[in-house]
């Protein structure tokens, strides 16, 4: 009997599945069960050292814009104020 290699692909990848791949998933699903067990018990808590301060954040309504030069306007005043280089062309970046 000879078979091709499609048909002999087949058949090496179910009998992994069946044979090595419910060992492994096993194996893995045991070892996500015991890391879990500790998770419920630990707590974080911030260092007393650490800076504490306030948290900013801006929305910007893109809806707003009706032109390029709209994007254009606060794509330049979003790099200047984080100080990102203007490289000059897209091949560079």
């Amino acid at each position: 009997m000879s078979i091709n290699r499609r048909e002999f692909l087949k058949i090496a990848g179910a009998s992994a599945l069946l044979g090595g791949g419910i060992s492994t998933a096993n194996i893995l699903l045991r070892n996500c069960l015991e890391a879990s067990q500790g998770l419920p018990d630990m707590e974080v808590r911030p260092d007393p050292r650490a800076l504490v301060a306030k948290r900013w954040g801006m929305v910007v309504d893109i809806s707003k814009f009706k032109t390029e030069d709209d994007y254009r306007v606060c794509i330049e005043a979003c790099h200047r104020v984080h100080n990102v280089p203007n490289v000059g062309t897209t091949k560079e970046e």
